[in-house]
């Protein structure tokens, strides 16, 4: 009568096997209480090289969204039981198991330098393990201690924008295997207001309930299962969003983008009509992206376009994030010499500007210009002429007189004129506000 041999290796070495694939074993023997199990068997050229492998439902890369407040625990189902495989690891004068940690940008690694690490395994026993694959010592990484940061214990706590690194080896201490359950940060989220709990059971930010959109790396922001996304009909959308009808927000920048992300695809509809002034029109499509997302370090614009030209020189007395500048309280009586043509946004406010000498007719991508506190007392004719894509001008809190004819000609897309706190004007000329088309704010 057949007998299942313990191990592959016994497979390989009693019964002659050579060709790898799936076999029974037994791992106590024809004797004991434990029944045989199907394992992958890896065949080679000697008993040395045959591994006895069993399979489980974490082997493939599993995303976990970094810079989310809150829990994610991965707990690991294998192929066979628990039993089984202790008694299989019994058997056996060597077992390991694989494990890979890939990341990319601030948070997202273990945090093993802190009081209480941000992530961490379990054990078999159910105890938590401070260390992570192939590591010489307790609370560190396989890098240590030539990791990318030096100072760091792991690879994945440098904090590294825009690059990929990973922690990886092999754990080999038999009293903890097999892993029952990866574990990411340390916060507990189950019953806190700040966070929302997916059909999944996993947790994400409660900011992001009803809103529709993907992260850097493309992959859906909030739940992945996208519960997030239900009950949503009364919802009122937040800034730089539109609102699908009777359903979930989508960012602004998804309209028109040649994709449907309303059921329904609403939000491709009369898009040859579509224009949007004040904001950056992506390259080759119809959809715009808020001047404030313009190098955020999230790619907006299909092509990336909107992560592009980030490192355009900044004027010494100003202060520069992508194409918004601010230059204020610097005391300056003209716009610098040096300042980008592809500006979108400038803040001049607590300045001395001289109005009648300054040019701004280089500035022909200009969204938003805010001249608060400057001084002025003349809003000279056609002096804005140049500036079509102006949406916002913010010239509150001067001293202004009087506006001539034909002041804000040219701004056929200003939307919102702010001239509060103005106390002295006392003379606007005929005509002095022709060109404003489409002002819905003064």
């Amino acid at each position: 009568m057949f007998s299942a041999r313990k191990t592959c290796e016994d497979l390989f070495v009693q019964d002659g096997l050579r060709r790898s694939g799936h076999y029974l074993i037994d791992a106590d023997g024809a004797e004991g209480p434990i029944l045989p199990f199907r394992v992958h068997c890896i065949m080679g050229s000697t008993v040395e090289d045959v591994r006895t492998l069993v399979h489980h439902d974490s082997e493939q890369r599993i995303y976990v969204r970094s810079g989310v407040e809150g829990a994610y625990a991965r707990p690991i189902t294998y192929d066979v039981g628990w039993l089984q495989m202790r008694a299989l690891i019994e058997v056996s004068q060597r077992c390991r198991q694989y494990v890979k940690w890939e990341c990319s940008g601030v948070g997202a690694g273990f945090g093993y330098s802190d009081e209480r690490p941000l992530s961490w395994w379990e054990s078999v026993e159910g105890e938590p393990q401070f260390y992570w694959g192939g590591a010489s010592e307790n609370l560190t990484c396989a890098c240590y201690p030539d990791c990318f940061s030096p100072d760091q214990r792991c690879n994945c706590d440098s904090n590294a924008e825009f690059h990929w690194l990973e922690d990886q080896g092999y754990i080999t201490d038999k009293d903890k295997l097999p892993i029952r359950k990866a574990l990411s940060s340390t916060e507990e989220c189950d019953s806190s207001q700040n966070f929302l709990r997916c059909r999944t059971g996993h947790f994400v930010n409660i900011s992001t309930k009803c809103l529709y959109g993907f992260d850097q790396f493309g992959f859906q922001a909030g739940c992945r299962d996208v519960s997030h996304l239900r009950g949503c009909e009364n919802v009122v959308c937040p800034e730089d969003y539109v609102k699908c009808t009777r359903s979930y927000c989508i960012p602004s920048h998804f309209l028109c983008d040649g994709k449907w992300d309303c059921i329904g695809g609403e939000d491709e509809i009369q898009c040859n009509k579509y224009t949007c002034p004040g904001r950056y029109k992506c390259r080759n499509q119809s959809s715009c992206v808020a001047l404030h997302q313009l190098c955020d370090g999230m790619r907006q614009c299909r092509h990336g376009d909107d992560e592009q030209l980030c490192d355009l020189k900044c004027p010494s007395a100003c202060e520069c994030r992508g194409h918004f500048v601010k230059c204020i309280e610097k005391n300056l009586v003209a716009l610098p010499d040096d300042l980008s043509h592809l500006v979108r946004k400038l803040n001049f406010s607590f300045n001395r500007l001289d109005i009648l000498k300054s040019n701004f007719s280089p500035f022909k991508r200009l969204g938003e210009l805010i001249l608060q506190y400057n001084g002025l007392t003349v809003l000279p004719s056609n002096k804005f002429i140049e500036l079509k894509n102006l949406y916002l001008l913010d010239l509150r809190n001067n001293r202004i007189v009087q506006i001539e004819t034909a002041a804000f000609a040219g701004l056929k897309n200003v939307r919102f004129l702010h001239l509060e706190n103005n106390p002295i004007l006392s003379e606007i000329k005929a005509g002095a506000f022709v060109g404003l088309n489409k002002l819905t704010f003064l």
